[in-house]
């Protein structure tokens, strides 16, 4: 049987939403990336100028100590930015895992299921969403399981819709948790 698309706005409108979701996406993954490369370059500029100073200084055989405290400063503060930096990094990395669960609970999705809320509290994560009937929320929740990186998931509840009207395809509501596992 062939499908025909009578509203092929809604196809557009559902592909623009999903492009600008990607690209917001990788803007937040590759903007604090940038940020903090920006951090340890400008950083690394800062101290080779202070070890220049420090240097101009030696030549000088002056009795001028406090650059030269300041240089020294600055090294033995070195290792504090290291370790943010460090601490950036690995926040950079979880949401490159994050990025990767949002790609895999989209490929999981069937279609003709939307979701409305996406949360996530410690290693839980909810997803609330709309479907057309239940055995596309079944389908999903088989999917997820099988994409390995969501653990326990378990339907909350599904709620059928009293008041259906003639345009309303999504006439089921649900909601389902699964534990996410920490990459620590």
């Amino acid at each position: 049987m062939n499908f025909i698309n009578l509203l092929p706005w809604r196809e557009m409108n559902y592909h623009k939403k999903q492009q600008k979701l990607i690209s917001m996406l990788i803007f937040s993954v590759l903007f604090p990336l940038l940020i903090g490369i920006f951090w340890h370059f400008s950083y690394r500029w800062l101290i080779e100028l202070k070890l220049q100073e420090h240097h101009q200084f030696n030549k000088n055989k002056g009795a001028l100590l406090e650059p030269v405290n300041q240089v020294v400063n600055l090294i033995q503060s070195n290792k504090i930015w290291e370790d943010k930096i460090a601490w950036f990094n690995r926040l950079s990395l979880e949401r490159i895992v994050i990025v990767n669960v949002f790609d895999r609970i989209h490929r999981a999705t069937p279609d003709h299921l939307f979701f409305t809320h996406i949360s996530r509290e410690a290693e839980n994560i909810i997803l609330a969403g709309q479907a057309s009937n239940s055995s596309q929320v079944a389908t999903l929740l088989k999917n997820i399981e099988q994409s390995g990186i969501l653990k326990e998931v378990k339907l909350n509840a599904i709620k059928s819709s009293e008041q259906k009207e003639a345009s309303d395809d999504l006439a089921h509501s649900f909601s389902l948790q699964a534990i996410y596992p920490s990459q620590n």
